[in-house]
Order: C-alpha cells, then structure tokens, then sequence
C-alpha cells in the first residue's frame, strides 16, 4: 500500500527532529521507510536532493557510532590490563601509533527508581566541559572552553593543560583542541560521546569554524575519547576509550602507555565516584536543572526505556 504526501511529510518531520536530536539510530529507522520513496515520490525525491549534505553527514555518523558500538562492547580483541574496586582496564595496541588505546568498564551502582537521575548527574559531568577542571585527574586540565557550538549536541572544546612538575619544566604547556559529539540514543537506553581532535586549518561545521593555531608557546597534543553511558538493572555502565599522544620526544611512549592502563583510568573514576557523591546543590545541578532543552529531553525518554528493564 503506497504511502499518502501527507504520511511522507509527517515522516519527514520525524526525521528532521531526530536529527536536531542527534538520535542516530532513531535516523536510520527512518530512512529505511523514506529511502525506497525516493523512486516513487517526486516529494521525497526533492527533500533526499535539497538535503543532500546533511544527510550523508547522517549516514556517516550511523556508521561511524556502530562501529564505535562494536569496539565498546566486544573485548575478544582487547588484551585486560588489570581490574580491581569494580574497575576494569583493557587495551589495544594500534598498528599506527606507539600510543595504545585504553578501554575502561565499570558501573555506578544505583537503585531501579534512582536510574534515570543518576545517568543525568553522570552525564553532566562529561557535558558540561567548562566544569571539567574541577574533577580532572591531578590538576592537569587548567581550562576547558567550548569555542563553537555547533548543534545542541556538537561542541568544539579547547583545554588547556599544564602536567605535573618536573614534567611540566621539561616539556612546558599543552594545548588540545577537539571537536565532541553526543549520540542519544534513549530509545536503547544509552547515549555516546564522541571526542575527535582536530587540527589547524580543519574546517568544521559546514564551514563555520576553521581551527586555529594553537596558543603562543604551547603545543597541540591529541587526545581521543569515546565516553559510552547505559542504563543496566544495577546503576549505569560507563564505557570509556582514550589515547592520548603528548607530543613529546622526550617522554617515552612506555612510561605514558604504563600510566595510560593504570593510574590514569583509576584516577578519572575516583574522581568521578567522588563528585558523583557530592552531587547535590553542585554547580553540576545547577547546570542541568538550567538546561531543560537537553537534559529533560533525555530523562523522559529514559524513563520511558526503564520499566523494561
């Protein structure tokens, strides 16, 4: 049975909203029902034409989000590094870099009622980038400011870092640059973060931001990261992939991949762990109860999700 102008519109709209969202998957189940349209109807034909970027943009971040799916959640190509107080630190080591990747398991524990709201406060750890500094393993991160937003989930992030003396004497400041992208993924219970650096001259956001050069006396290191939240029956499973190349010949690729798989990844989450308990009344609260756009458009999608659980 063909499909009425009318039924296309309202699925035409229901896919612009899902794209505002950033909900990749919610796309894709779109797709599926407008893409054989496009031979049939001139209408859906004209919108696959008119949006023609903004929809391969689309598939590109579906595939690139299933793809980062498959390396969160499959270990058989993770080698385990260690596990202790509910913390478990696996890590892969890539064929193009002397740097390895780090995967970090490990669930905040939380009460079926409590679910919803303890994903929202973990959240906001991660979303709210200027806060960052305050939790951030050893003082490392000095600031952390969003220098384009691009959509209500599209950030590019700028941080400045200063490590630990003697380190900081040798090798002086750090800059890093990357552009962070959330995935909402509610309808399964689960949202990603996506942290890719960027370089000098990249042109982001259909070109409405090209990236700069790094500050006067400070080098550009590159830090990547994949932060992956999940509603499970016994609080909310944070996945966690990083590499981070310094930038510097002076300290060995060894030293950095040994702190990379053991102090670093059990550091980040005693930190977290901590501010997580110290929630109430936080500047973190203050900032998700002043942004209903985000953070009640997720909760009552989640909570939706949570009786099947």
């Amino acid at each position: 049975m063909s499909r009425s102008r009318k039924d296309y519109q309202n699925l035409l709209d229901e896919l612009d909203e899902a794209i505002r969202q950033d909900q990749v998957y919610v796309c894709r189940d779109i797709l599926a029902h407008l893409e054989p349209a496009v031979s049939e109807s001139e209408f859906v034909k004209r919108y696959f034409e008119e949006n023609e970027n903004k929809l391969e943009t689309l598939k590109t971040d579906i595939e690139k989000v299933t793809d980062l799916l498959k390396q969160l959640n499959q270990d058989d190509a993770w080698t385990k590094a260690t596990e202790k107080q509910g913390i478990e630190v696996l890590f892969q080591n890539p064929k193009d870099s002397p740097f390895i990747l780090t995967k970090t398991v490990v669930t905040f524990k939380a009460q079926k009622d409590e679910l919803v709201e303890s994903f929202i406060r973990l959240l906001s750890f991660f979303s709210e980038v200027e806060l960052m500094p305050r939790w951030f393993p050893d003082k490392v991160l000095k600031s952390n400011e969003t220098v384009h937003q691009a959509s209500k989930f599209c950030k590019v992030v700028e941080g400045m870092i200063k490590l630990p003396f003697p380190v900081s004497a040798i090798i002086g400041p750090r800059e890093v640059i990357f552009e962070g992208k959330g995935y909402d993924m509610s309808e399964r219970k689960a949202l990603v973060i996506s942290c890719v650096p960027v370089k000098e001259g990249d042109v982001l956001d259909g070109g409405n931001y090209i990236v700069p050069a790094p500050p006067p006396n400070n080098i550009r290191i590159e830090m990547y990261g994949v932060y992956y939240f999940e509603l499970v029956p016994e609080g909310i499973s944070l996945k966690i992939m990083q590499q981070t190349d310094l930038k510097s010949n002076i300290i060995p690729s060894a030293l950095l991949n040994w702190l990379a798989k053991g102090k670093a990844p059990f550091d980040f989450i005693k930190n977290l762990r901590k501010e997580m308990a110290k929630y109430e009344g936080s500047e973190w609260e203050k900032r998700v109860k002043a942004n209903p756009d985000m953070y009640e458009d997720i909760r009552q999608r989640l909570e939706a999700t949570v009786k099947n659980l």
